[in-house]
């Protein structure tokens, strides 16, 4: 008798026999199985050199930034067309009166207050030194707050009569 291999001798063994029909390919064809092709692999850095790949690079990053200066840029500006309204009712040769110098001395004698700064009743009193140009700070940690000189201390406020002292 010859030696049957482990494989041979465990399939006569089993209760259910194993069918060779059933791992065959041909029988078991279907429609993704036909068409099912798994992805061929390439390595570009095979195919492309070197230099190749980095003139590509140049290329691609000139275009984007040709590209990127386009979307960003403002967008030209049109041309003036003369019209009948610029025509009518435009000066070419106008001049603001700020950008005019002109220097009219008897409009200056007649009416005073164009001839130099503006003159107020606040200036005046400041000038005399009835008014403070800068107050004080008492406290430098609550700056914004009312000294006793305008307000009464609310222990003070609450004793004091109706009347007043």
């Amino acid at each position: 008798m010859e030696k049957k291999s482990r494989t041979e001798s465990a399939e006569e063994n089993s209760t259910l026999p194993l069918c060779k029909d059933l791992l065959d390919e041909k029988r078991w064809k279907t429609v993704t199985n036909d068409s099912f092709v798994p992805p061929k692999f390439v390595n570009e850095r095979m195919i492309v050199g070197r230099r190749r790949e980095l003139v590509k690079k140049f290329f691609d990053l000139h275009v984007s930034q040709q590209i990127y200066k386009e979307l960003t840029a403002d967008p030209p500006i049109e041309p003036l067309l003369p019209t009948e309204y610029v025509d009518k009712y435009c000066d070419s040769e106008f001049i603001p009166i700020l950008d005019r110098f002109q220097y009219n001395t008897e409009k200056y004698l007649k009416y005073p207050l164009y001839g130099g700064a503006i003159n107020t009743y606040y200036k005046q009193q400041l000038d005399k030194g009835y008014l403070k140009a800068r107050a004080e700070i008492y406290n430098f940690n609550e700056p914004f707050r009312k000294t006793s000189f305008f307000t009464t201390p609310p222990d003070l406020a609450n004793r004091e009569p109706r009347g007043g002292f």
